[in-house]
């Protein structure tokens, strides 16, 4: 299972990204329990990566790509402007008091903030909140926009307080993804499902 989750995993490209995800879809919940996994690897690689810098930079992609999950897999709603259709003004004003909030139009993809406000929005509908509180969506989307967005644009010297500020978020989001997909699966699990044999420790 491990190893068909990281030979599936997308190259970059957004095309690419989004045709992975139509695949994953299809394959219902071992698709699921594919993106936990990658996820998860992911999660606990950063977490013990001793170097500040480098963890920083590896933990990029971390809080799109589950929340990006989420929308799709879990909430089961399209990648672009039809998931709002449905969505109120008054909705979004449940959730959003930070300025403006640009609905996507045409076919523009979502983007974190949109995937992030649609998940609040739609996961509370379901019988399952995201987020039980509008606090706790500020502070993905604090996060997003004052750590992760320089680190993708900008060369920075970031600091272990950094990787751990998105690490708290990621593991929120890896957590609900795996409760509300119902997978059965957590962190300490997929921890124990790389770690080396006692035996090979022993005597390497």
């Amino acid at each position: 299972m491990i190893a068909d989750a990281h030979f599936s995993t997308p190259r970059i490209d957004r095309k690419a990204i989004l045709d992975y995800v139509d695949q994953l879809r299809k394959k219902g919940m071992e698709g699921r329990r594919e993106v936990a996994i990658c996820a998860g690897i992911h999660i606990l690689a950063v977490q013990r990566d001793p170097g500040s810098t480098q963890a920083a930079y590896s933990s990029v992609p971390l809080l799109e790509s589950l929340i990006r999950y989420y929308v799709a897999l879990v909430l089961e709603l399209p990648l672009d402007s039809s998931a709002f259709h449905s969505v109120s003004d008054e909705d979004i004003e449940t959730w959003w008091d930070r300025g403006r909030f640009r609905r996507p139009s045409g076919s523009d993809p979502l983007n974190m903030v949109h995937m992030a406000v649609l998940a609040a929005i739609q996961s509370v509908n379901r019988g399952h909140a995201l987020f039980t509180q509008k606090s706790e969506l500020d502070s993905l989307v604090s996060t997003q926009g004052n750590i992760r967005e320089p680190l993708g644009h900008f060369l920075l010297n970031p600091t272990r307080k950094d990787v751990d500020i998105i690490i708290k978020e990621a593991r929120k989001l890896f957590q609900k993804f795996c409760i509300h997909s119902r997978i059965g699966l957590s962190l300490d699990q997929i921890e124990m499902m790389i770690r080396a044999p006692d035996s090979f420790l022993r005597y390497s």
